[in-house]
């Protein structure tokens, strides 16, 4: 079966693997249009949310386009399906393709990595052990942002999570969100039985383990205490447990923004911490 066609919202991407795509930065006709200071990022690695929409996703990469012009862009998408039906042969094939590109980049590369939810979470998650199981190292990134994320297991916010991708037709919506909590409840139930532990608490965890996530990168978190989806005490939490490890940790809390929603809620501001962020990956401030 061939592969699906790029939406057209992500505008200038290429098809990278099942769920990636790959925007190639424009080449700089002034040699000296790079010669800033701190230098840009080389990449931007963009983890989206559970089933966002094109047009959402695109609100932020045609962005950073502006903001980091000559920054190339990989985007990694999440869908309730592929979560729900996870397999490791699954697993190969979709982020295969994006830890060899990320691979076969010079090690000089500079890399900004901006993930959302714990969609985005559980792909970086997935694109880490995979890059990791090929080079022995870790995830080569210079800065780290974790927009609405990350969240521990609760059954209720997780099921609201995949609901928000669903159709808006009343029956459809309900009759596929008992499909999936259905689903999704056989599937703690094996992972119980089998001694397992969930997922999304070993992708956590996973994010403050040194030899896949050096303690040098420093990291934001944006959050907010009015997100349904993510509880703010599971972000402070986890930021809790980073610093205590040594990680450079920093805290960006929006006032009245629901989840994934806080650069809509102030874009000056959101734009503003990423570039803080990358900036105090120089050691400036």
């Amino acid at each position: 079966m061939p592969p699906a066609p790029v939406p057209d919202a992500f505008k200038g991407f290429a098809r990278l693997g099942p769920n990636s795509y790959i925007y190639e930065g424009r080449k700089a006709e002034d040699p000296f249009f790079d010669q800033v200071s701190p230098p840009h990022p080389d990449v931007i690695l963009f983890m989206s949310w559970l089933d966002a929409q094109p047009k959402h996703i695109a609100k932020y990469t045609e962005y950073y386009k502006t903001l980091f012009p000559n920054a190339g862009i990989i985007l990694v998408t999440s869908s309730t399906r592929e979560t729900v039906m996870r397999t490791k042969a699954n697993d190969t094939k979709f982020f295969s393709p994006i830890a060899a590109t990320l691979q076969a980049l010079p090690s000089s590369t500079r890399i900004l990595l901006h993930s959302f939810s714990n969609g985005g979470l559980s792909n970086t998650a997935l694109t880490t052990k995979e890059y990791n199981r090929r080079t022995g190292g870790p995830l080569p990134i210079q800065a780290q942002i974790f927009d609405s994320s990350p969240a521990y297991p609760r059954f209720w916010a997780d099921i609201r999570a995949m609901r928000a991708g669903l159709p808006k037709n009343f029956i459809i919506r309900n009759l596929v969100t008992a499909i999936v909590a259905v689903t999704y409840v056989v599937a703690r139930a094996m992972w119980w039985v089998r001694g397992l532990e969930h997922p999304l608490k070993t992708y956590c965890a996973l994010m403050n383990r040194h030899e896949l996530f050096p303690k040098k990168v420093p990291r934001t978190y944006i959050y907010s205490r009015e997100d349904a989806m993510v509880q703010w005490r599971d972000v402070e939490d986890h930021m809790a447990k980073a610093k205590g490890l040594g990680y450079e940790v920093r805290a960006e809390l929006f006032e009245g923004s629901q989840h994934v929603s806080h650069m809509p809620k102030d874009s000056k501001r959101y734009w503003g911490i990423v570039k803080s962020v990358w900036k105090s990956s120089f050691g400036e401030q």
